[in-house]
């Protein structure tokens, strides 16, 4: 009985899952097809300018992809010695060992 409840329970919040996922999906496409019409992808991807403003509106996402390229790179060069260090550490300390 436990393992029906629960796999009807891990059943209703995969549905609630993928329902959230196409909400939020359509949500995004409906709201910027007017800005993609107006620049295309590519345009949209290359330009840096994010004006929102109704008498300007300029979106470009070159500025927040680069931004999130060098926050990639920063968390990465913060925890590549420090995961180098503690998998030599365990693999030193714990030769041989089972855990």
């Amino acid at each position: 009985m436990k393992d029906k409840v629960f796999r009807l329970l891990l059943f209703f919040a995969a549905f609630i899952i993928i329902l959230l996922s196409a909400g939020i999906i359509y949500a995004l496409v409906s709201r910027s097809t007017d800005a993609f019409q107006e620049y295309g992808i590519f345009g949209f991807i290359a330009n840096s300018e994010w004006d929102p403003r109704p008498a300007t509106e300029e979106y470009g996402a070159l500025s927040f992809i680069i931004g999130t390229i060098y926050t990639a790179f920063l968390a990465l060069l913060f925890c590549l010695p420090f995961s180098l260090a503690v998998a030599l550490f365990n693999g030193e300390y714990f030769k041989g060992k089972k855990i």
